[in-house]
């Protein structure tokens, strides 16, 4: 398994890029985020220190904010914002309908 940077995707040292990884066009992962394995980044911003767990999927346009936790297998439907130091858990699929639910607790 191979992972795979596409030449208009940037990952900032020292970022921690996981086994059988894509990165898109248009993908900014900032430094010390951290994205597990078999992760598909789809042209969206990973904000410093963010934790990304296995088998996700971020949408493309999402913004993922510094020190943000993506439970493993979660998806983010295209263009959402996730604010810095919010948790998601595990195997959740974010929507426009049901963000909030997620976001509106965080201590930001």
């Amino acid at each position: 398994v191979i992972t795979f940077t596409h030449p208009l995707a940037a990952a900032n040292y020292p970022a921690l890029i996981g086994t059988g990884c894509l990165l898109g066009p248009g993908s900014n992962i900032d430094i010390a985020a951290h994205l597990g394995d078999l992760v598909y980044i789809d042209g969206a911003h990973i904000g410093c220190r963010a934790h990304i767990g296995n088998y996700c999927l971020i949408g493309r346009g999402c913004e993922i904010g510094c020190n943000a936790i993506v439970g493993e297998g979660t998806v983010i439907d295209p263009d959402l914002s996730i604010p810095p130091n919010t948790r998601i858990p595990d195997g959740i699929h974010i929507t426009p309908e049901n963000l909030q639910e997620y976001i509106g607790s965080c201590s930001c």
